[in-house]
């Protein structure tokens, strides 16, 4: 695939995987800061009795 081809975003597919790796990192770190939000949440006042 040509570097230079512009798809339907208006990214190049550098770009494009550029701007993919960027989304990973930050869903990541947004998911594991909701995880300890939850865990702090439960640890506090459970929810369910497990």
């Amino acid at each position: 695939m040509n570097d230079e081809t512009v798809g339907p975003s208006g990214l190049t597919h550098a770009e494009a995987k550029e701007f993919m790796k960027s989304y990973e990192i930050w869903m990541w770190v947004f998911v594991g800061i909701a995880s300890l939000a939850h865990w702090a949440v439960w640890a506090y006042k459970p929810w369910f009795n497990l």
